[in-house]
Formats: C-alpha cells, structure tokens, sequence
C-alpha cells in the first residue's frame, strides 16, 4: 500500500474502507520490521482535508521553493510532461518539476534520486548507516518483538480472510552491509526474532510467507539500493519473480516470461521497465 497506508494501523484502515465488492483476491504484504518493535511510533496521518487544503499539501515543496522567490516557466508546467519518459503526461508539480510521483503500475519513481537530483544513493546508504547505529527513527533498539503489533496483524489477516483475500507476506529486503552489521548488533535483538514470529502467524492462517531481509539473497550488492532498505527496480523484479515462483496464484497476473527478458536485458539497476 505503501504511500496510501503504510504502518499496520494504516493498513487495517485501508482494508476496513475498501467497498467489499472491490476488496482484492490477491494481497501481497511487505511487512517492515520496525512495526513489530514496541519503540518505533511511526508517522501519524494528518486530520482529514478538503480538496483545496490537500492542493496545499501535496505540492508543499514546490510552493516552497515559490515562497523562497525561485521562478518557473508556466508553459513548461502546462504541458505537464512527465521528465522520465519525456512523453508521458505527469499529475502533480512534483512529478512535473522532478519526475518523482506513482506510476500507472502503482509503483513509485525516485525521481529525487533519478531525475532531479536532489538525493544521492550514495549518500542516503551512509545516512541510513548512520542511523541504524544510532538507533533512530525506522531502526529502533530493542530486544522483543511486540505482541500487541502482532495480534494488530492478525487483525489485518482477520479481515484478509473474512473477504476471502489471499494474502503473501513477506520481509523486504535491506542493503546487504546494513543488514549484517543490524543483525549482529546487540541493540537490535527482536531483528533476528521477527521472522520466526511472523512465520508462525502467518501459518496460523495458512498463508504463505517468505523472508527477503537480507539483500544479498539474490547476488544484490549495496550499490543497488537508494538506502538503507529500499533496493532498485532490478533487485525488486528479482524479489517479485522468487515470489511468483513459488506462489502459483501470482502466474495468473504475470508474464513470466516476459518479466524474465526484462531482467536479463536491464542496463541499469535503477530502471528496467524504461520510460514508456
């Protein structure tokens, strides 16, 4: 769900607002470790807005840089030309100024990184690094995982199965050197408890589960990740391929074959799928 819902509360709200004639039949859930630690909070959702409110808030970066007297060229904005493909039409200033915005797959382009600049891999990696060892915010301390997060998850499995969704879950994957140093970490103990966790929840409803968390898994190297625990499109197909591999139900939605060209022809770990 990313953007829309992204911690586990969000989540059950998402599910528990979808018009049960369009509930999906097929539910692939990443599940990050931090939900699972009695220390992390995680971003609240603002108060609901009207459409006017939310023009302010969606273009808050760009409305910035017009308070800071930055000039634009309002014919360039009206062609609404999405940077990345040069040829697609972008919805949003951002995704116009920066191609950084959600794609017609659902997927989000890092248009920071990629487009305009504003973030560097690199960088971020080292940031993510940092804190990590610091225990701050998406890597918190701590020795247990939560056994109130968890039956919040069996919560959201509760509704997956009462609308008849199946559901996959599985543990993404962080940027291999991060992950090594995290897992022997002596702050960071509930890291190597989640995964056993997770699976016995997951088999108490019969769904499937598997567990990426170490990038590597595929041959990924940390150069393939924007930071700490967001990996490239590459290492993602790579990810979603092992999945529909072992998970017949997926086959149906995708072209094996097809996904497998793409891999073997991608240039670039950051973009396989090109800008059409």
């Amino acid at each position: 769900a990313a953007a829309p819902a992204w911690t586990l509360a969000q989540i059950k709200l998402l599910l528990e607002n979808i018009n049960s004639d369009a509930m999906p039949k097929v539910m692939i859930f990443a599940l990050d470790p931090p939900w699972f630690n009695d220390h992390y909070i995680g971003d609240s959702f603002p108060a609901p807005v009207n459409d006017f409110q939310n023009i302010f808030l969606a273009n808050r970066s760009f409305l910035r840089d017009i308070l800071k007297g930055e000039k634009f060229n309002i014919e360039f904005y009206v062609k609404r030309i999405e940077p990345g493909s040069g040829r697609e039409r972008a919805l949003g200033l951002r995704a116009i100024r920066d191609g950084h915005g959600f794609r017609n797959d659902g997927s989000e382009q890092y248009g920071d990184f990629l487009m305009a600049h504003w973030l560097s891999q690199g960088q971020q990696r080292q940031h993510h690094l940092d804190l990590m060892r610091n225990g701050k915010e998406i890597y918190p301390f701590g020795d247990e995982v939560s056994k109130s997060r968890l039956d919040l998850l069996r919560s959201i499995l509760n509704i997956a199965r009462q609308h008849k969704i199946f559901v996959i879950g599985f543990l993404p994957s962080y940027m291999p050197t991060l992950w090594q140093e995290m897992i022997q970490n002596k702050n960071d103990v509930y890291i190597s408890k989640v995964t056993k966790s997770l699976q016995s929840v997951f088999r108490e409803y019969k769904y499937p589960f598997h567990d990426y968390s170490n990038g590597s898994w595929c041959g990924a190297k940390d150069d393939d990740f924007f930071d700490g625990w967001h990996a490239s499109e590459r290492a993602n197909l790579q990810l979603y391929m092992d999945i529909v591999s072992k998970e017949p139900v997926l086959q149906t939605y995708s072209d094996c074959s097809g996904l497998a060209k793409v891999l073997q022809n991608a240039t670039s770990t950051w973009n396989v799928f090109g800008n059409n």
